[in-house]
């Protein structure tokens, strides 16, 4: 046979073609919404920390640490052979309007209630006038007043955004009538002096929304006399305009 004169074609050679398989529309679904879930605190975070005034207000339970003991030996020590109680008011507020200017930083003024501490004195003493002026100046103070404060922030678990940690360092101006003084059941006076003195606050706050968050729990220090402070339990609410 003669051999052609041209040459055999080559057979061509097929390669299987593999397309990628594209997710179903229900995966693409779950992913998106996934991604969505775990962005949205970021992202109501995110808005919360724009630059904004707020305001707030808190609730709670109020102990002096100090104790009638110490108060009761002290009168001894002045002469007045007494014995000496105290009577708390249990419940406190604290109420504040601030401005942030950044996640971080925001001063707030605000006005503090931390009720009252009447002392009740029985017993005899040579001079009631001057235990009366002893238990004035002797006696710790609780009262309500304005107050300024430093608060800073921070994020202590980054990939839970709603969750923060607020400081406060700032001033307590005590006005007005405090507990009363009372002495074999008549009331002589109140502790009615005004004083400035620090006070210091942290608190967990949960932010439920972009604009809405809750404080709990809050604690507040007021260095009211003292080595003796009013302490401040509390939770609370607090609102971003």
């Amino acid at each position: 046979m003669n051999a052609s004169p041209f040459p055999l074609a080559a057979k061509p050679h097929f390669r299987p073609h593999f397309r990628p398989r594209t997710p179903s529309t229900a995966a693409r679904r779950l992913v998106s919404g996934l991604v969505l879930a775990c962005l949205a605190p970021t992202a109501a975070a995110a808005e919360f920390q724009a630059d904004r005034i707020y305001a707030g207000i808190d609730f709670g339970v109020v102990d002096y640490t100090g104790s009638a003991t110490e108060l009761q030996d002290e009168l001894r020590e002045r002469g007045h052979s007494v014995d000496l109680s105290l009577d708390e008011d249990g419940m406190g507020l604290l109420a504040y309007v601030g401005y942030e200017f950044t996640s971080q930083i925001a001063v707030e003024l605000g006005w503090a209630n931390l009720g009252g501490i009447n002392s009740d004195v029985s017993g005899s003493t040579s001079d009631l006038d001057a235990l009366g002026n002893d238990l004035r100046e002797l006696q710790p103070v609780s009262g309500q007043g304005p107050t300024l404060a430093l608060r800073l922030s921070t994020q202590p678990i980054r990939t839970f955004s709603p969750l923060r940690v607020d400081a406060r360092l700032g001033a307590f101006h005590r006005i007005g009538d405090d507990g009363d003084i009372r002495i074999n059941g008549r009331t002589v006076g109140h502790a009615d002096y005004e004083r400035t003195t620090p006070f210091l606050s942290t608190g967990l706050r949960v932010e439920l929304s972009g604009r809405l968050s809750f404080y709990c729990p809050r604690l507040s220090v007021f260095f009211l006399d003292g080595d003796d402070p009013s302490v401040l339990y509390s939770t609370g609410l607090l609102y971003a305009f």
